[in-house]
């Protein structure tokens, strides 16, 4: 059948009643229009099995035949029932299943067209008696000495029997085999004990090739006809084309430069959308084991073309597909999984393809070095009856063709083994024997020891360890275990070993115990800085006895930067079992870290003399440095020449012993006053005004006269006195050129500005700037303006600089 994916209606039409063509030529009675084609005479076949042949129906008359009933002779089965149109064929499996031995044979009947008309044919066999087999000597369970350390076995076997004998002992593990003969004979090694001696024999498979054609055929010499049946085996081929452009021939390797497998191959071609077709039914259903093998070659393939092998079942179902499809990489194989990529890379080189059935419905596919299983296609007849290969419009030209070659069928017939069993005992019979004798040793306290032994004779055996001629309690196995020894565990030691036949006495092994070092377990312990006193961090060493220990150096030590061995003496509490050790650690001890302790000097005034405190932790002289700003260091003393920012650092570069310190530095400012509260009020002037820092607040009035304390300080009045403020007084002139005369209440220190405007609103527009103060007052005269106008007059003061 075609592949799915290749169908078209007109195909799937034609191919549902296409089967084998006629192998001979008509019967001379036109009226009997069925011809019966294929090997009924079957090959030998055991008794209780079977062996199955296809025998091909072909109608050779003008119309339809419809078969009926089929008539078998005793020991031959098989039937079909069904319509086949004119020069069309029917494969029917036919199975040959002897239940005795002797001859089978007689007539097959065919009934068709109900019960008018009907054809026969010979059918013959032979059921052969099943292989018998046997070993006759020892013919029952034997016993045999001690010193007999081989057996000739004998036995007989049937003819059809051949090839090796294989035996086996279970008891020795040994294996072997001799030819197979009608009387037969073999030598078995045995071991001491219960021997299981086994021999196995199968039957000659009666051929190998049950099919083979090569395409160099004699009867190919004139091309490749429907019809055509070259090698042996195989029933003739029926070729079919589908369409006017596809066909079937013959080529060869000499004027075909693009076949490259063989000499010549069976041709398939096909373009245009033709497809062509070729069958061949095997001599008889595969069964397991059966393989099919051909040489395959595609070349080129059109877009939508397609070349492959089938097998087929009866209805001319595939069962198996394996081809190559135009725009693949790979080959592709349909089985009961579906379409599949096969993984076989495409090629335009031939290769050996084979297709095996195997147990079931299951198949083995092998093509260019890889193996793929897999299970047939399910079908309502699952019996694989023949090959089929198609080109569906691979192309037009030689670079398209696809070629066939080397068809055949092998097959794996089926095994017939059979086996037969003797027992063989070897009786040792002997004393135990000692083959290797306890060796002594010398132990340490608390550690482990062993003496063992080896012994052969007859088992089993009886062991029993004693001490300076003492039997000890417990000891009676090959090997005596020590694992704990003790020093009470010295001695001279013999084993006594017995079995129903006798007993023997091993050689003495001497057995010493000495005191032991006990393990210490003492790490070194991870580095410790400078400065840290030695303790149980670090001396921690641990014995696997109790006793106690002496550090160097001791507990408490102090021990400056650097790498230093540690040692210990461990002295026991048990002295009797345990000697004194000596064990030893390295230890690394780290130079420390060291910081500064440096205050921040805070804001200071001018001219202000600092004696700075600066220390480090390690003990270590520190370094001060005055890096920028208006001050000077005169050690211990810091001091600041005049207002602006300082900055001052310490550090301490280390030692030995110490790292080096991280340097501090600090920066400060230099005042000509200190408002700590940054209140506006320099710190001085408000103790000696209020008597603390926490009264004023700069913006507060403390005496209630409408001027804030900061005011009255720029001012210069008594912010605490409410008769005290900033006011201007005028005075008669005496002066009739300067009509006014400005008096107000002046402090040292301050600079005042004049003032006026001709609205109280202002603007009000300097007269006079930065007069200097003429405590307690100051005067100040002003023209009369011009013209006359009322004036207004604001003083305005300033702390000098």
């Amino acid at each position: 059948m075609i592949h799915p994916a290749l169908r078209s209606s007109l195909l799937c039409a034609l191919l549902a009643t296409c089967v084998l063509p006629a192998l001979h030529s008509r019967a001379d009675d036109p009226a009997n229009s069925i011809r019966m084609v294929g090997e009924l005479a079957f090959p030998p076949v055991l008794e209780g099995q079977n062996w199955l042949q296809n025998l091909i129906l072909h109608n050779d008359g003008t119309g339809p035949v419809t078969v009926t009933n089929f008539a078998w002779p005793t020991g031959f089965s098989g039937g079909w029932t069904g319509t086949i149109s004119s020069s069309e064929s029917r494969i029917v499996p036919v199975t040959f299943a002897p239940s005795t031995t002797g001859d089978f044979g007689g007539t097959l009947l065919v009934q068709y067209d109900a019960t008018t008309s009907t054809t026969s044919r010979t059918v013959s066999g032979t059921g052969t008696p099943r292989p018998t087999f046997s070993i006759t000597n020892p013919a029952a369970p034997l016993s045999v000495g001690f010193f007999t350390t081989s057996l000739v076995i004998e036995g007989t076997a049937s003819t059809s029997l051949v090839g090796r004998i294989r035996w086996t002992n279970d008891l020795t593990g040994t294996s072997g085999d001799t030819p197979a003969q009608s009387a037969w004979q073999t030598t078995v090694p045995l071991g001491i004990g219960t021997n299981h001696i086994t021999a196995i024999a199968t039957n000659l498979p009666d051929f190998d090739y049950i099919a083979s054609d090569k395409a160099t055929d004699a009867v190919y010499a004139d091309g490749w006809q429907s019809g055509d049946n070259g090698g042996s085996g195989f029933d003739e081929w029926m070729l079919i084309s589908n369409g006017v452009n596809a066909g079937h021939t013959i080529v060869s390797n000499t004027f075909f430069n693009n076949l490259d497998s063989v000499q010549k191959a069976w041709t398939l071609w096909a373009h245009s959308g033709s497809e062509a077709n070729a069958y061949r039914a095997f001599p008889r259903p595969l069964r397991s084991g059966d393989t099919v093998q051909v040489m395959f070659e595609n070349s080129w393939i059109d877009t939508g073309g397609a070349v492959g092998v089938a097998l087929e079942n009866p209805d001319g179902e595939s069962l198996l597909e394996f081809y190559f499809q135009a725009g693949s990489l790979n080959y592709t194989i349909r089985d009961a999984t579906g379409i599949r990529d096969s993984g076989i890379e495409g090629t335009g080189s031939g290769f050996p393809l084979s297709m095996t059935r195997t147990d079931g419905n299951g198949y083995e596919l092998e093509a260019r070095g890889t193996t793929i299983t897999g299970s047939l296609i399910a079908r309502t007849d699952m019996s694989a009856v023949r090959f089929r290969a198609w080109n569906h419009s691979a192309g037009l030209g030689d670079n398209y063709q696809f070629y066939l070659s080397n068809l055949s069928v092998t097959q794996s017939p089926p095994v017939y083994a059979t086996s037969d069993t003797v027992t063989v005992i070897r009786d040792l019979g002997i004393p135990p024997i000692i083959t290797l004798q306890p060796d002594g040793f010398a132990g340490n306290y608390a550690r482990t020891g062993s003496l063992e032994l080896t012994v052969t004779g007859a088992p089993p055996f009886s062991y029993q360890w004693r001490k300076d001629g003492v039997p000890l309690a417990g000891a009676t196995n090959a090997t005596l275990d020590f694992s704990y020894l003790l020093l009470s565990d010295a001695g001279s030691y013999d084993a006594v070993i017995t079995n129903i036949y006798g007993g023997v006495t091993s050689l003495t092994a001497s057995v010493t115990v000495d005191r032991t070092e006990p393990i210490i377990l003492w790490t070194n312990p991870a580095p410790i800085s400078y400065g840290t006193p030695l303790g149980a961090t670090q001396l921690n060493a641990e014995a696997e006895t109790g006793g106690y220990y002496e550090y160097i150096p001791e507990a408490g030590v102090i021990l400056n930067a650097g790498t230093y061995p540690l040692t210990a003496q461990f002295v026991p509490n048990d002295t009797g079992n345990w000697v004194t050790i000596y064990v030893g650690a390295t230890l690394v001890v780290e130079r420390a870290s060291q910081t500064i302790d440096f205050p921040n000097p805070g804001p200071q005034l001018v001219d202000s003399i600092i004696t700075l405190s600066v220390t480090a932790d390690s003990g270590l002289p520190v370094v001060i440095e005055v890096l920028s700003g208006p001050a000077e260091y005169d050690e211990p003393n810091l001091i600041c020449t005049s207002p602006g920012e300082v900055i001052v650092s310490a550090s301490q570069a280390g030692n030995s012993n110490w790292l080096q310190a991280a340097t501090v530095q600090h920066a400060f400012l230099v005042q000509t006053y200190i408002d700590s509260n940054t209140n506006g009020l320099p710190d001085d002037y408000e103790t000696n005004t209020f008597g603390s820092l926490e009264v004023s607040t700069g913006i507060s009035d403390n005496d209630g006269d409408r001027a804030t304390d900061f005011e009255e300080y720029i001012a210069g009045t008594d912010p605490t006195d409410e008769a005290e403020y900033l006011f201007i007084a005028q005075k008669s002139p005496g002066d009739p050129v300067r009509l006014f005369m400005l008096e107000w209440p002046s402090t040292e220190g301050r600079l005042y500005s004049v003032y006026r405007a001709t609205n109280p609103s202002g603007p009000y527009l300097p007269v006079e700037e930065d007069l200097e103060a003429d405590p307690p007052f100051n005067l100040f005269w002003d023209n009369a303006p011009t013209p006359p106008t009322d004036v207004f007059y604001q003083i305005r003061v300033r702390i000098a600089p």
